[in-house]
Order: C-alpha cells, then structure tokens, then sequence
C-alpha cells in the first residue's frame, strides 16, 4: 500500500521550483508559478470533497443523466479541476497534449495562486453548466421537487461558503487572481464538450438523441434484447459516437462475443440455461444485501453507478494520510475519464451484441410471473429491469474502472470500508468491509446476479471491460 505524507519544508519547494522552471523551458504546455504559490499537496482535498458531495445529491434527482451522461459530466468536471490545478502539482503534468482542440489558459508566470480558490471557482462554473437550474428543476419528479430544489441550490451556497472564507485568508490580488483563472479553465473545458455533439446534451432526451435522430429499434430474434415492460424504450442507444479521452475505436467493444458460456440456448443442460438458473435463484441473506448495497440505480433515491467509487474515494481522501489537494484532483480525473470513457465502451457492447435480460428468458421459457428483486424498498415500486441490453453490465464495467484506477493509485490490497450509504434509513445501507479494490469490484459485479437483472457473464465481461479502459486511463502520462 502506498502511504502519501505532506511535505512542506521550504528546501523541498526550492528544488522543486528550480526543476519546474527548467522543464518549463521544454515546452510545457502550462506554465509554472514560483515557488510564491504554495504547491496543491500542501493543501486539504476538503474543497473537492465538498463539491463531489454536491454533485452526488444533485445527481440524485437529475432525470436523464444516469447513468451515461452523469459518466460524461464526470469526465469533463475531473479534467477541468485537474488542469485548474496541475500547475501548482509538483509530480503531475497536463494532460492537455491529448486533446489538440482543447485551448487551455496559462497562469501569469512568477504570480501568486491559492489552488482551493482556483479549484472552487472551477468546480462551481462546471457544476452551473452541467446542471443548468432551470431545465434541472423543470425535469425533476414533482415529488421531489423540494428536494431537487435543496440539491441545486447547494451549488451557489457551497461556491459562496468558500468565496468568503478564502477571500478571508488572501490578498485581493491572488484571490482574483485564483478565481479567475479557475472560471476561464471551467470555460475552456466546457466549451470544448459543446463540440460533442451526440454527448452535449443527449440527457434531454435520453432515448433519440442528437435532436432529431430516431428511436432505436432491436433486432428481433431468440436471445436478443427488448424492454422488459410494454412501451418502454432504449436508453442512450447511440452512447457509441460520444467522445472519448483515453480509450480509441478497438477498445470500445468487449472482446468476447455472445458464444460466450455456450451461447444462447433453451437446452437446460446448457451453460446459458445455469445462467438463468443462477439469476432465477433466490440469494442467501448476504447476496441480498450485497445486490441492495450495490444497486445504486434507484431515481430519487441514491445516486447512480458511476458516482459510487467517487463517494468512495472520498471516504479514502478524508484520511489523514491521503488529504492532499492535488491527489484528490488526480483521483477526480482519473475516475472521471475511466468512467465517461467506461459509458461509451460499455453502452457501445450493449448495442452491438443486444443480449436480453434474464426476465425476458425467464418469463418466456420458466416463470412468466417471475420478477426481478431490484425495486424500491418499502414501496410497490418492484420489479425494476434497466431498460437497455444486458451485455456487458454497466455496473460491473464502472466497478471495474473505479477499482482499477484506485489500485493503480493506492496498490490493490488497500483496506476500506464503504461508507455509502450507512446514514440511510430506506434501506439497510449498513458499511461492507474489503481488503482491495478488486473485491470490492467483483462485489459490485456479482450483485446484479443476486438482484436477478443479469447474467453472470455480463458481470464478468464487464469487470474485464472496465479494467481495460481503466488500463488506458492509468496510460496516460500523468507523471512529469
């Protein structure tokens, strides 16, 4: 396990202006400040922290962001407070030699910069964009509306908390300064997402999008998808033409194909009909709390799949140990790409194979009375089956990359509890223990088979899936 420590002697932050003004002179796409500026490790990641707790209940009520545009918000939210910042990291270089068309700001050389002001100005103009008030509210259950009207108004209170407590502790000149340079990085980076166009805005409308493209339709034939419940619609059939930041075209689809375990079939000897058979059975009592656990899909409820490993790295982040400004970004980063590129790879797979759902077997061939055990607690809302194809699962493909990008940071047999959901008294939300990143994947895969809402090689091929992309994430050349 890695073990992170702050090191703040002004020796230390000599050498190390002194070899950033040298590589400064090779071309860096950012340049560096002086050593005036305090560098990012030298400061809390509560500021990040705090906004990820924002973004989390905001998510909570966001109709039509989950769970592939709030991937692609991540992605673009977790660059743009890296790039805020990774001028004043003194092991972490931009990443912005990846991305021609995007045009970064520089920071005034030789200029003083407090990083959580950069940071909070950045993550609060991304947050504004990315959850625009009035379509937010506009969308949003009228039975939760109040508190979809909480979650969005958290954004200007959290942004205004910390304004005037680091305007509090600054000059004018360096808190301006910091604030503006966090808004024109935020501005940056938001513009260039508008240049996606089948991403931008596909949470308007989450089934033909861009606007003014046609609703999906599946093929028809034994073993492929189609909705679960009459009149219901693919969901982000056309994730597949989302921009991507660190995977290419190869990686977007799983290497395996629907041969995988026999292949569809009605033979009840088959190593598809044990798959359905294992979805079908009713779980011990430990299965049953891991697939509640884990099953983060609930709208209004909790939030959705790909935020799970952020609220757990923020759980890692509030050690002591870990509470650095600039690790807490590199983490953001991280998960957000791993996860906005996870979407794409993943929901790309799902269109192309078209594997149903063990429900639509299940009733067709054993039970057509069956129902899936994914459902709302302590309300008739049961039955819940996603509305998209169930190979490769989405929640396995995220595990795998927020477990992946975590190890590569932390090693891999890092002891955490998860933390989630321990204050909910809607569910039992009580913590579950592991040893490493990868259990605690496996957990989150293995729990859509307890749930009933997958087969164990959609869990499987996501896992494999998820730790690809996150392979490449883990690739980029974050290091100076």
């Amino acid at each position: 396990m890695k073990v992170f420590q702050l090191k703040k002697s002004s020796l230390w932050l000599f050498v190390i202006g002194v070899a950033l003004f040298a590589a400064s002179c090779k071309n860096d796409p950012i340049v560096t400040p002086t050593t005036s500026s305090p560098t990012a490790d030298t400061y809390s990641a509560k500021v990040v922290r705090d906004w990820n707790g924002v973004v989390t209940g905001l998510e909570r009520y966001a109709v039509g962001y989950r769970p592939c545009p709030i991937a692609r918000a991540m992605g673009y939210i977790g660059l743009a407070t890296y790039e805020s910042t990774v001028a004043g990291m003194k092991d972490n270089k931009s990443l912005s030699s990846y991305y021609p068309s995007l045009v970064l700001p520089k920071v005034e050389n030789g200029q003083a910069y407090h990083w959580p002001t950069v940071v909070n100005a950045c993550y609060a103009s991304m947050a504004k964009h990315f959850f625009p008030k009035d379509v937010y509210l506009s969308r949003a259950s009228a039975a939760f509306l109040a508190d979809a009207t909480a979650a969005i108004s958290q954004i200007d209170i959290l942004d205004t908390k910390n304004n005037v407590a680091f305007a509090s502790e600054l000059s004018p000149e360096t808190y301006n300064r910091s604030k503006t340079y966090g808004l024109m990085v935020a501005e940056a980076v938001w513009n260039w997402s508008k240049t996606d166009v089948v991403g931008h805005d596909a949470y308007l409308d989450p089934f033909s999008y861009p606007a003014g493209s046609n609703s999906y339709t599946s093929p028809v034939g034994p073993g492929l998808w189609k909705p679960a419940s009459a009149g219901a619609r693919a969901m982000f059939p056309y994730w597949n033409q989302v921009r991507t930041f660190a995977i290419n075209s190869d990686d977007k689809t799983c290497k395996s194909n629907k041969t995988y375990y026999d292949g569809y079939s009605e033979d009840v000897s088959s190593g598809y009909y044990a798959q359905v058979l294992e979805a079908k059975a009713v779980p011990n009592a430990d299965r049953a709390h891991m697939g509640v656990f884990w099953s983060d899909d609930l709208m209004n409820l909790t939030f959705s799949p790909p935020m799970r490993f952020f609220a757990i790295a923020d759980q890692i982040t509030s050690e002591t140990a870990n509470d650095r400004l600039d690790l807490a970004l590199l983490i953001n980063a991280k998960l957000g790409i791993g996860g906005a590129d996870a979407a794409v790879a993943c929901w790309t797979s799902k269109y192309i194979y078209n594997v149903e759902r063990p429900v639509t077997y299940i009733r067709e061939h054993i039970d057509p009375n069956w129902k899936t055990r994914l459902h709302y607690p302590s309300t008739p809302n049961n039955d819940i089956t996603p509305s998209f194809p169930g190979y490769p699962s989405g929640h396995s493909t995220f595990g795998g990359v927020g477990a992946a990008v975590l190890s590569d940071i932390f090693g891999n047999d890092y002891n955490v509890t998860d933390r989630c959901h321990e204050a909910r008294q809607d569910f039992d939300g009580r913590p579950r223990s592991y040893t490493a990143f990868d259990q605690m994947a496996r957990e989150d895969a293995e729990s859509r088979i307890w749930l009933g809402v997958h087969f164990r090689m959609d869990c499987e091929e996501g896992l494999s899936l998820g730790y690809s992309v996150a392979r490449r994430v883990n690739a980029l050349n974050w290091k100076k």
